[in-house]
């Protein structure tokens, strides 16, 4: 087996008289007093945008379904008939749409 080596290397100011050797200076270190923030990555600024993005998106969603409930309750509660004609003449449309549809791709 091969004898262990050690791992120190050979330096050359080892053999050096002390009288050679520069003068060892102790330097303390300065205390940081404001860190300064990490400059933007591309990566974090594209997944800033995107979750901005998503918060928009999200809160326009949500605006117009709330909006589009209150309207529907509204035309409920104030005029039934005209919304249950309303819901019967879009199922006719919806249901000939379908029927031409499958008509087209049998």
């Amino acid at each position: 087996m091969a004898e262990p080596t050690s791992a120190r290397l050979f330096s050359p100011q080892q053999n050096e008289p002390d009288a050679l050797r520069p003068e060892q200076q102790v330097v303390t270190a300065r205390p940081i007093l404001v860190e300064k923030p990490k400059p933007a990555t591309v990566s974090s600024q594209v997944r800033s945008a995107g979750e901005h993005a998503y918060q928009t998106a999200r809160t326009a969603i949500s605006t117009t379904v709330a909006r589009a409930k209150r309207n529907f309750r509204h035309l409920a509660a104030e005029k039934p008939l005209q919304l249950v004609l309303g819901v019967a003449v879009a199922s006719l449309l919806a249901g000939v749409g379908l029927r031409l549809w499958r008509r087209h791709y049998e």
